[in-house]
C-alpha cells in the first residue's frame, strides 16, 4: 500500500510513548530528511511520486525506525516497555481476582513493577531508573515482613500511612517526604519525587476498586451471592480514601514547592549571568 510522509511519520510515533513536543520536533526532523532526499530525487529525473517512495523506503520500515529511535532515547524499545506493562497488569488483574495464598503471588507487587516500567518512559538517565528500584524497596521489605512476621502492621504504616493523626502515620508521611525529596535532590528529576507517594497510594487503592467492581456488579446482576457485597465506600474504606487524599495533597504540595524554587533559581542565576 502506497503511503505519504504524513501516513509514514504518524505510523512511526504511533505507541513510541514519547512526550507531544518531542514526538513534533523529532517528525520535523525526519520530515525535512524525507523532503530532502524526494527532492534530491526528483532533480535527478525519477517522477515525485516514485522519489516519494524512494526516500521512505529508504528510512526503513516505520516499526523498525520507532523501535530504533525509542531504543536510543529510552535504553529499550516502546515495544518492550508496553508488553512487560501489559503482562504485569495482567498479573495484577489476575491476583487481584484469585487471590491466591501464596506471598509472590501478589496483586500489589504486580501493579507496583506494572507502574515503575510505565515511569521507564519519564526517566532517562541511569540515575533516574535507579530512583525507581530505590523507591519501590521500602514497599518490599514492608510487604515481606508483614507477610512472613507477624504483627507488623506499624511497619506497614510507614509506607502506606492513614491519617496523619497517629504517631506511626505521622513517620509515614515523614518517611514519603523523606524518600522523595531524596529521590529529587539525587536526581533532579521531579517525576522522582512522585514515585514513592504514587506506589503507596496505589497499593491502598486497588483493593478499594476491586470491591467497587464487585460492587457494581451486584447491583448490575442482583445475584444474591453479590447483593452481600458491602459499599465500596464504608468504613473502613472511607478512612483509606481520606489517606490517600491526604498522600495527594503532601505530594501536590511538594511538586508546588519543588517547581518554585526551580524557577526563583533558574530567575536567580539568570540575573548573575547578566550581571
Amino acid at each position: 500500500m502506497k503511503m505519504n510522509v504524513e501516513e509514514y511519520l504518524e505510523n512511526v510515533f504511533r505507541f513510541s510513548l514519547l512526550p507531544k513536543q518531542e514526538r513534533v520536533d523529532l517528525a520535523e526532523e525526519i520530515r525535512s530528511h524525507l523532503l530532502d532526499k524526494t527532492e534530491h530525487l526528483t532533480q535527478s529525473g525519477i517522477p515525485k511520486e516514485l522519489a516519494i517512495i524512494a526516500a521512505l523506503k529508504d528510512c526503513g520500515k516505520p516499526e523498525h525506525l520507532r523501535r530504533q529511535i525509542t531504543r536510543e532515547i529510552y535504553g529499550v524499545a516502546s515495544f518492550w516497555i508496553l508488553v512487560l506493562t501489559g503482562f504485569c497488569t495482567a498479573l495484577f488483574a489476575l491476583f487481584a481476582i484469585t487471590l491466591p495464598s501464596f506471598p509472590l503471588y501478589s496483586p500489589s507487587l504486580m501493579l507496583c513493577f506494572a507502574i515503575g516500567v510505565t515511569f521507564l518512559t519519564k526517566t532517562r538517565k541511569p540515575r533516574d531508573r535507579a530512583s525507581i528500584a530505590i523507591s519501590l524497596f521500602p514497599f518490599l521489605i514492608a510487604y515481606f515482613l508483614s507477610h512472613f512476621g507477624h504483627n507488623l502492621w506499624p511497619i506497614r504504616n510507614l509506607v502506606l500511612p492513614g491519617l496523619p493523626d497517629s504517631l506511626w502515620d505521622g513517620l509515614g508521611y515523614l518517611v514519603l517526604v523523606t524518600l522523595g525529596v531524596g529521590l529529587y535532590s539525587w536526581t533532579r528529576n521531579i517525576w522522582s519525587l512522585t514515585f514513592p507517594f504514587l506506589f503507596s497510594s496505589a497499593i491502598s487503592l486497588w483493593p478499594i476498586v476491586r470491591q467497587l467492581a464487585t460492587y457494581m456488579l451486584s447491583l448490575f446482576f442482583a445475584h444474591p451471592t453479590l447483593l452481600l457485597t458491602p459499599s465500596p465506600f464504608a468504613y473502613p474504606n472511607s478512612i483509606l480514601l481520606l489517606s490517600v487524599l491526604s498522600r495527594s495533597a503532601f505530594l501536590a504540595l511538594l511538586v508546588l514547592t519543588v517547581r518554585t524554587v526551580r524557577v526563583e533559581t533558574k530567575e536567580k542565576d539568570g540575573v548573575h549571568l547578566l550581571h
